[in-house]
């Protein structure tokens, strides 16, 4: 029993281990990138901001696309198959080199006008993309290698260089968007080196090709391929939006859109730290048994996680606005509560998705997300018109919620585990409700948005008192 109970609070202390890692990571990296938003909205118009803001959303479209989302495969099957664990690596490579040369091929289509000038810098996007590859792929090879220390070195290198770059080419330069991609490619370019020589990746490719190549390339790419499309319109469910804004209003407004998104993009990091390690934990354990108590009280604790800084950041979104977003761009503040909303159902359906990803039934997530695509761009399209920019945050909103139901039950058929649903329930309620009034600036909306922010937190700290208990208990055990 002892030993059981031993290997049991294993796996809890691996994933507090990664998780400690990659927040390291994420707060070393995006504290400083958050910081460099009052520099951006400061130094570049709203038009330059929407133009880097379109490199960056056609970047994260066509990734996955133009990579057949290999680096996933990677990770998966080199944590499964050791034997074969550098002829998955190879391959990986292979495909994403492939992919740069297919993106530059293609770039003539950024002259089109729904990329808002975008051809003007195609030589940089161009160059963006290929870094931007490549650096998803050595993240996702360190975790595949358990060198997941490199992860947050290579993140500060790149990190300090961008912000340091971006001072030199935007604020003393003054090159706006031009100094915007200078200053990701000397930062993207520092993090790739660190990986390939200071994590050592470059000792695991392998120049000759075998026979069985084929077999393992296509073995990976069953698992990759399904995952393609539901990038795509995962993709076009979190930022076709930005089309519809710059067709229908303008690309400056778009500017608006992406600068105010960066205040809730907070959640998704605070998320995305615990996602990471979370994935890595998931696909390690899904052979074992009680993965799905597993699973259950990981949601549990994370859900109490993400609705507490979910609530802060939209009562506090006018104060964070204040000294983030300069000049036209602070008139956006009240957008980021509703955007809050969509961004924490956003991170519930990438909880929901470690379960088809772990159980290798990737498949499943393609149709779940197609739905949300298709309700995002029908919503926002209806909405934009009679809601202005707020119809795109809304849309966002009700595409997320609708892939966390079809999700929910679908996955059901796969791995059933508990979840206190009545709590879940009443604090997307309660969200909604403090994004409404916050938005609508209703009289004594400030105390309302603070009174319900109160009751969230109180909840969520109540339905996870016993875990904190438990932590607490082992903490005085260890000093003794």
């Amino acid at each position: 029993n002892k030993e059981l109970q031993r290997k049991s609070m294993g796996k809890y202390k691996d994933l507090m281990v990664n998780t400690g890692l990659f927040a390291f990571t994420q707060i070393a990296t995006k504290l400083i990138t958050f910081f460099l938003v009052p520099l951006y909205t400061a130094y570049m118009s709203t038009a330059d901001f929407g133009v880097t803001d379109m490199s960056s959303t056609v970047v994260s479209m066509v990734l996955p696309l133009a990579t057949l989302s290999v680096s996933d495969g990677v990770l998966r099957f080199a944590i499964d198959d050791k034997t074969n664990r550098d002829r998955y690596i190879s391959l990986g490579l292979v495909v994403v080199l492939f992919s740069i040369i297919v993106v530059a091929v293609l770039s003539p289509m950024l002259s089109l006008s729904f990329f808002g000038g975008l051809d003007r810098y195609r030589g940089l996007f161009i160059a963006s993309y290929a870094l931007c590859a490549l650096q998803t792929f050595f993240n996702m090879l360190a975790r595949a290698l358990n060198k997941v220390r490199i992860i947050p070195i290579s993140a500060i290198v790149t990190t300090a260089l961008t912000a340091i770059c971006a001072v030199v080419f935007i604020a003393h330069m003054g090159l706006g968007a031009s100094g915007f991609f200078y200053s990701l490619l000397v930062g993207n370019m520092g993090g790739v080196l660190c990986f390939f020589f200071v994590g050592g990746m470059f000792r695991h490719f392998k120049l000759h090709f075998e026979t069985k190549d084929i077999a393992i390339l296509k073995r990976m790419l069953i698992y990759c391929i399904p995952m393609v499309p539901n990038a795509l319109f995962w993709w076009v469910s979190s930022n076709i939006n930005r089309f519809f804004i710059t067709g229908m209003i303008g690309i400056g407004v778009t500017g608006l859109f992406a600068a105010a998104q960066k205040i809730p993009g907070l959640l998704t990091t605070a998320a995305g730290i615990f996602q990471q390690a979370w994935q890595l934990s998931s696909f390690q354990q899904f052979r074992k048994t009680n993965i799905a108590k597993f699973f259950s009280t990981v949601f549990r604790i994370y859900h109490a996680g993400i609705s507490i800084v979910a609530t802060i950041i939209a009562v506090c979104s006018s104060w964070l606005a204040s000294f983030l977003l300069q000049k036209e761009f602070y008139q956006a503040w009240t957008l980021i509560p509703i955007m809050v909303v969509a961004f924490y159902f956003n991170v519930l359906n990438s909880y929901y998705g470690t379960v088809y990803t772990a159980t290798l039934k990737t498949k499943s997530l393609f149709t779940t997300t197609i739905w949300g695509a298709l309700c995002c761009a029908g919503a926002t399209w209806m909405l934009i018109p009679c809601l202005g920019v707020a119809g795109a945050c809304m849309g966002m909103v009700l595409s997320n919620l609708l892939v966390f139901v079809l999700r929910v039950f679908s996955s059901r058929t796969i791995l059933r585990f508990e979840v206190q649903w009545s709590l879940v329930i009443a604090t997307a309620v309660l969200l909604t409700i403090q994004a409404m009034v916050i938005w609508l600036q209703t009289p004594y909306g400030n105390i309302v948005a603070i009174a319900i922010a109160v009751v969230i937190c109180v909840l969520q700290v109540f339905s996870v008192a016993k875990y904190i208990d438990v932590f607490i208990g082992r903490i005085k055990h260890h000093s003794k």
